[in-house]
């Protein structure tokens, strides 16, 4: 158990917020370990990631291909996904940085892309999370630096209050988008402890809800050890063994905890080959979804090629059905993924699907 923070730790001065929290009318919410719509409905995620905006490209990618955003988020509701995770970064958060040719027609920088694709998926319904994947479109995949903010690959330095910044920013863009239900403050923090995740986490929550107090904000899992994971071997972004939403004061009703998941096909762990799926799993993330918290999957693929790893997925699915978990994500859409959990099978053409996949899947996503 962690200590108590003192009350005059300025990471949680509520005074920050102001008087609008969110949790007025036309707000997501959270009740128990549910999550909600504006008008009140349980949010069921059938989720995908779709990524690009984090990258170079400073767009969604796919439109290279000839096919419109429009027409493949038409194909993806048409095959039952009602959300997406989107990965963002600095350059689509701050006005001026030029998108990649091919995606020009939808704004005249990332941040215009952004707001364009944003509200083509609002008209089609559906949610999108989105996510501060990394402060530096160079640092991705094995790289990603595992903390929001520190030096760059040009040698220049991403600060603290730049992350801040920039999620605030990323707030206010969103602003009159019903769809867009939260935003993640930083993927897979993983080079960093919870107790060093946890006020951080706390300050960046603000800084999105001063943004636009009707999201809610998901906060990440770290990496560490076993001993630091609940005695259990962990993928990044996994392990949320300290967290304890009481610990967030006032600002603790709009958060998600999420955390990402990989099978042993694409990341073995000890407990794969041990029979301690579930207890895991438990020491991770499930504990809090069993005791009232919200839980995401935003992160949840592999090449589903071996019977291992189906089997991991079915259990998967059966537990976080059990515990209460009702959002999960595909990573992901991009044919291209670098290891191979593309959902798409051509990266020229953006078409076909690889069914096989879906159908591993098709225990963890829900209906």
């Amino acid at each position: 158990m962690l200590p108590a923070l003192a009350l005059a730790d300025p990471a949680w001065d509520d005074t920050a917020l102001g008087a609008d929290t969110g949790a007025s009318s036309g707000a997501w919410s959270v009740q128990g370990a549910r999550i909600l719509s504006p008008e009140g409905e349980p949010l069921r995620c059938r989720g995908v990631n779709w990524y690009g905006f984090e990258t170079t490209t400073r767009a969604a990618h796919g439109p290279w291909s000839g096919r419109s955003y429009e027409a493949i988020m038409d194909e993806l509701v048409a095959r039952g996904f009602r959300c997406l995770r989107v990965p963002v970064g600095p350059e689509v958060i701050r006005p001026g940085s030029p998108p990649a040719g091919w995606a020009a027609a939808y704004g005249e920088d990332g941040a215009g892309v952004l707001r364009s694709f944003l509200e083509l998926a609002d008209e089609r319904g559906l949610v999108v999370v989105l996510s501060f994947h990394s402060y530096d479109p160079e640092l991705l995949g094995a790289e990603l630096p595992g903390r929001p903010f520190g030096p760059r690959a040009d040698g220049s330095r991403y600060t603290e209050a730049d992350w801040l910044s920039d999620l605030e920013e990323l707030a206010v863009l969103t602003q009159g988008i019903e769809g867009v239900a939260m935003i993640g403050i930083c993927n897979e923090p993983h080079a960093l402890s919870w107790r060093r995740w946890e006020p951080l986490a706390a300050e960046g929550a603000r800084a999105v809800l001063r943004g636009n107090g009707r999201l809610l904000v998901a906060v990440s899992g770290v990496g560490g050890t076993a001993e630091q994971a609940g005695g259990y071997e962990v993928n990044w972004g996994a392990n949320l063994s300290e967290a304890d939403p009481t610990r967030f004061g006032a600002i603790a009703d709009r958060l998600v905890f999420e955390t990402h998941l990989y099978p042993p096909g694409a990341h073995r762990l000890a407990a794969h080959g041990a029979g301690d799926l579930e207890a895991a799993w438990r020491a991770q993330w499930g504990h809090l979804a069993e005791s009232g918290s919200p839980v995401i999957i935003g992160e949840v693929g592999g090449s589903w090629l071996t019977r291992e790893d189906r089997q991991w997925a079915k259990a998967l699915g059966d537990y976080a059905d059990w515990a209460g978990v009702e959002s999960a994500f595909a990573w992901c859409l991009n044919p291209h993924s670098g290891w191979d959990e593309g959902l798409l099978v051509d990266n020229e053409t953006w078409r076909g699907w690889h069914e096989y996949k879906l159908a591993a899947l098709e225990p963890i996503l829900p209906d």
